[in-house]
């Protein structure tokens, strides 16, 4: 119960940097000491040696407790380079203890406000500087109104650490019921956190912690050194963090030119597993111009298990950094796992790879996503950009609801509102064992009545749920969303579904997708089956050659099946290339689909099709379509135009062209209109024509047309009602065979 009150301490070395140790109440102790209900109240501290402390500096043997002690108004000022001898070494400054040299310390109950540390120590804490021992313990604490400030141009490159609480922690293992508050910290050291810049030990558990208005800045503009910032903590083995809160916390970086900034609203980098729960983030801001990697929670994590479960509150994040970035991790060599998140208002730019959660992950485990609920999402990134996850080799999502997001990538990279890219990284490329695969279950994506949703595609793939990779999808929907692909590949809610996809049960509502090359509202291309999915009404703008649908751009693998699924008041465009219904170029069978009050519009398109904008007649990879209807749509196109098939198609089976079951229409209104140039047919277009051995033509059976319209102009080489181009036979060999099909209340019309 020991005071003191307005005092001036000032030590001058002039021999060497351990010949002065300072302190508020005890400057040395050999044994063991306890120190309770102890004040330092307005305070001024000066000192060139080794160690200055508010209360303590360090002890030598025993053991140390200092319990409900309180530093108050106090200013520390230590700067070992004015000493005559000064060259290096370890140097500790903190606003209760300065280092604990191999000592058991315990620190609980005590309160730092209103303290101003001004040091180019070693390390510097708001309540200690250094540990060393083993079996310390700070629970209970408090720094308030506090300012450390280490570090300058003049004294760069020095190895060391500055913290709300602890710089170099040790082998420290708990901290609990500790609070950081208003706290600022501006440095030149190497690693910089709210609470403590850097342990060495096994595991460090943070329980019940708060750091509310903490702002850490990096100063450094001299060293090319790998710099560490943190929320919590700057660089760790092993993280435990539980029922803890973050807010208002600012981690900059002022220039980093020439140096690398790894920066963690929890930790910078943990070279152990890493265990997160119960933990609200709002209002965390990154600033790092360096090439740095970035993280909500964290930047690297090195070691092989990062868990994040129970964050209720994830909210008003921003995150802008020259490297990778993501919401929750920047890089990750653990296959995250992440459960129940609740956030709103998250921002990633990045310039490389960017997610709203992971950026990055290069471990060939399976990463569960589940029951995560976002809104007002953006994400800004390079090389593999992700509403979620930016890169991942296999992403398993489930119970997803995303509510206003934006994602874009600005460069040579894929792009997906869930997931970029579902692939091998390059550490892993070498391993022939790893798969790569996503899988999406029980995903929702929808629109506020003045939000945004809207995906902007690099030069590779774009989609809604994923870029480029393997694909399982179940329970999808997707509501008012813009997906522009002006620059990109393939575009889509899937942008390229690779083989060994399984694309199924997807419902999308009011989506615009701009595509350049191969474009459809469910997969740009797909070389998979892809079954029960719907569309209903949306667009696809196709701007420049190439083929484009209302379910799929493309499928170019003959064994694939396309199958159930329907296009309902859509509108599909394209000047150039191929334009379908269903499908803009088809090498498969599709089968169970049906178009309904559709304008397809394909002006100067040669393969414009209510199914099938144009198939193959390729033997092995023929195109066969069966069971498939376009009812009360417009179709238009400048040749190749066809009710069912623009051109190119084998085999069309018990399909059907015209109006709902027992729908009538006044004269000269028809259920189908069919507007072409040449080569315009109410069923197809044009079969196709031999052009060497292995090809066949047309086989039609069962498949009707009523109440439709066919028009050309007065140039058209071809117009008849059943398919526009008709030959019998080539070389002998018969070329077309139509069965039970029938032409009825149509009518053939050439202007």
């Amino acid at each position: 119960e020991c005071n003191v009150i307005n005092t001036n301490i000032k030590s001058k070395s002039q021999y060497n940097e351990y010949s002065s140790t300072v302190a508020g109440i005890v400057a040395m102790s050999y044994d063991t000491t306890y120190i309770y209900k102890c004040n330092v109240k307005d305070l001024d501290m000066e000192g060139q040696g080794s160690e200055l402390g508010g209360l303590m500096t360090s002890g030598v043997n025993g053991s140390y407790t200092i319990e409900e002690s309180n530093v108050n108004n106090v200013n520390i000022n230590f700067n070992t380079t004015k000493m005559v001898s000064y060259s290096s070494g370890t140097t500790a400054v903190g606003g209760i203890v300065a280092g604990a040299c191999f000592n058991q310390y315990k620190i609980k109950n005590c309160n730092v406000t209103d303290l101003t540390i001004t040091s180019n120590a070693t390390s510097t804490g708001g309540i200690m500087g250094s540990i060393a021992g083993e079996g310390c313990e700070i629970s209970g604490c408090k720094v308030e109104n506090t300012n450390i400030n280490t570090g300058n141009e003049s004294h760069t490159g020095m190895y060391g650490s500055a913290a709300g609480i602890v710089a170099d922690a040790g082998d420290l293992q708990n901290i609990s019921n500790c609070t950081v508050k208003n706290v600022e910290i501006e440095t030149s050291s190497d690693n910089m956190a709210g609470i403590i810049g850097t342990t060495f030990g096994a595991t460090i558990t943070f329980d019940n912690c708060n750091v509310e208005d903490l702002t850490c800045t990096d100063n450094n503009t001299v060293s090319a050194s790998t710099r560490l910032i943190g929320g919590l903590v700057g660089k760790a083995g092993k993280i435990n963090v539980t029922n803890s809160n973050l807010s208002k916390i600012n981690l900059n970086v002022l220039n980093g030119k020439k140096s690398t900034v790894q920066i963690g609203g929890i930790a910078a980098n943990a070279t152990d597993s890493t265990s997160i729960d119960n933990v609200n983030l709002e209002g965390i801001t990154i600033n790092n111009n360096t090439g740095g990697t970035s993280g909500g929670m964290i930047a690297v994590q090195l070691g092989s298990i990062l868990n994040v479960s129970n964050v209720k509150k994830f909210n008003n994040i921003s995150i802008t950094t020259n490297g990778e970035a993501g919401g929750i991790a920047g890089y990750s060599y653990a296959s995250p796992s992440i459960d129940k998140i609740t956030g709103n208002n998250v921002f990633v730019s990045a310039k490389r790879g960017a997610g709203g959660l992971i950026a990055i992950t290069d471990t060939k485990e399976e990463m569960p996503i589940s029951n995560i609920t976002l809104s007002n999402l953006k994400v800004l990134g390079s090389y593999g950009t992700g509403g979620l996850v930016g890169v991942a080799v296999n992403p398993k999502l489930n119970n997803i609801t995303l509510t206003n997001i934006s994602v874009s990538e600005d460069s040579y990279g894929s792009t997906g509102g869930l997931v970029g890219i579902a692939t091998k990284t390059s550490n892993l490329m070498s391993d022939q064992t790893v798969t790569s695969i996503a899988k999406f279950t029980g995903i929702t994506i929808n629109k506020t009545s003045n939000g945004t949703n809207k995906i902007v595609g690099g030069t590779q793939h774009t989609g809604i749920l994923l870029g480029f990779g393997k694909i399982i999808t179940d329970n999808i929907n997707i509501n008012d969303i813009t997906i522009d692909g002006t620059k990109s590949q393939t575009v889509g809610t899937i942008g390229q579904a690779d083989s060994a996809s399984d694309v199924k049960n997807i419902t999308v509502n009011n989506v615009n997708v701009i595509a350049k090359e191969r474009g459809g509202i469910i997969a740009g291309i797909s070389q998979a089956n892809i079954t029960g999915c719907t569309v209903n009404k949306s667009t696809i703008t196709g701007t420049a050659s190439g083929d484009f649908g209302g379910i799929v751009g493309n499928m170019p693998v003959g064994t694939t099946i396309l199958s159930n699924c329907n296009v309902n008041e859509s509108k599909l465009i394209a000047t150039t290339g191929h334009l379908g219904g269903i499908i803009g170029s088809a090498s498969n069978t599709i089968s169970g689909c049906t178009l309904l009050n559709t304008n397809i519009t394909g002006e100067g398109v040669n393969g414009v099709g209510g199914i099938v904008g144009h198939g193959s007649n390729f033997t092995g990879t023929d195109t066969y379509v069966k069971k498939c209807n376009v009812i009360d749509s417009n179709i238009s196109g400048n040749s190749q135009v066809g009710g069912i098939s623009g051109g190119a198609t084998v085999k069309i089976e018990n399909c059907f062209v015209g109006g709902k079951e027992n729908e009538t229409f006044e004269e000269g209104k028809y259920a189908v209109t069919i507007t072409g140039n040449d080569s315009v047919g109410g069923i197809i277009g044009d079969p196709g024509v031999i052009s060497s051995a292995g090809q066949s033509m047309i086989t039609m059976i069962g498949t009707n047309i009523s109440n439709s319209l066919i028009k050309g102009t007065t140039n058209a080489d071809y117009l008849v009602g059943i398919h526009g181009r008709f030959s019998t036979t080539y070389s002998g060999t018969q070329v077309e065979t139509i069965t039970s099909s029938n032409y009825t209340d149509c009518k053939t019309e050439i202007k």
